[in-house]
């Protein structure tokens, strides 16, 4: 129980894939009390909220971006769902938002400061690398998509910010070079192909041989599971969870429809900005990042687990969306935008997009996707 935390306490050996989570709960674990159980899970939620928020106030979100932040985030049933019971995937999440944090600090920092110091730069660079391997020790595939996100970033900010050439080929080389061989030093790479194979290889393999066979189904489509996994299992489902889970209780049932009421409303109020303005998460590093991981995140689960992926996965998406919208669209500099949104012409094809986007999601429930 508790993954092995409790023989953790009695014989200070480990017997889980997952030391760092039950180190971290063991902590808690106070002569096997379960409140103080729920206690660190709330907590770990709790954290998560403040982080966020004041990485927000700090960084390029104005005050209506972070009210619009905390509305969909503390009234999203999927993390009191999770805050409730024994799951490692709230401080999954945790460790996920400390690494684009600190990673997006370090390449602001490297392209941005007007003078380096190699005092800062080491350490937002060895934080940033402690917090990945928290999350190779949790949940080790996931560690390598988070590097990969670096990387693309890196190389995004490279292109798209304006700074000296010899800073960017300079900047460019560290951040590929040190990460590489710090992870892969501590990290085997023969872990690295053994992650590929099983979570991405051989899913493909399934897709491609389902779609020559003419066997093509929601699991084997990517496309199909990647709308499965981000607008699953829809608002029908839950209500009636006898006729479509194997495994459920009612509590779950009902948080799970919450959840996804929440998140669809937030599709329905944020996709008609995202669609008129789609290049404006590429205007900074922060957006772009936060983009990055919930686009690589969502379609490396929705391929591995073939679409469905659980509310704890969806959780981890419904985060750094609504976490890119607020860097994205409420931003202090941006203030223009609120005024060009309340213009008439733009406030009509806003509600068009909206309904549109309404019946698209009432057809995904209807199709059972």
């Amino acid at each position: 129980m508790y993954y092995g935390a409790e023989d953790y306490v009695k014989t200070k050996q480990f017997t889980t894939l997952y030391p760092y989570y039950v180190f971290f709960i063991s902590l808690f674990l106070v002569g096997g009390n379960v409140i103080t159980i729920r206690f660190a899970q709330l907590l770990v939620f709790i954290l998560i909220y403040d982080v966020a928020v004041f990485f927000l106030d700090k960084h390029e979100c104005s005050q209506r971006g972070i009210k619009y932040f905390s509305f969909f985030t503390v009234f999203n049933g999927a993390f009191y769902a999770y805050s409730t019971i024994i799951v490692r995937d709230l401080f999954i999440l945790l460790h996920m938002l400390l690494s684009f944090v600190f990673g997006t600090l370090l390449i602001d920092y490297a392209l941005r400061a007007k003078r380096i110091t190699v005092t800062r730069f080491s350490s937002l660079l060895g934080a940033f690398l402690i917090v990945v391997y928290g999350i190779y020790s949790l949940a080790p595939f996931l560690a390598y998509i988070i590097i990969f996100v670096l990387f693309v970033a890196v190389y995004a900010s490279i292109i798209i910010l304006k700074t000296k050439i010899f800073r960017k080929i300079l900047v460019a080389v560290i951040l590929t070079a040190i990460p590489l061989t710090l992870l892969f030093t501590f990290i085997p790479i023969s872990k690295f192909i053994r992650l590929y194979q099983v979570n991405v290889l051989e899913k493909t393999l399934l897709m491609e041989e389902a779609t020559l066979s003419g066997q093509e189904n929601i699991e084997t489509n990517p496309v199909l599971a990647l709308l499965r996994f981000l607008l699953g299992p829809g608002l029908i489902r839950p209500l009636v969870p006898e006729q479509y889970f194997l495994v459920y209780t009612e509590i779950f049932a009902f948080f799970n429809w919450w959840a996804v009421a929440v998140w669809y409303l937030n599709l329905v109020l944020t996709l008609p900005k995202v669609l008129q303005k789609p290049f404006s998460p590429l205007s900074s590093p922060f957006s772009m990042t936060s983009l990055l991981i919930f686009i690589t995140y969502s379609v490396a689960y929705a391929v591995a687990y073939g679409g469905p992926g659980g509310l704890r996965k969806r959780m981890v998406s419904y985060f750094f969306y609504t976490l890119m919208i607020s860097l994205t669209y409420y931003r202090k500099e941006a203030k223009h935008l609120g005024r060009v949104y309340q213009k008439r012409k733009r406030r009509v094809s806003q509600l068009l997009l909206m309904v549109l986007i309404i019946v698209m999601l009432a057809a995904v429930q209807i199709q059972g996707i």
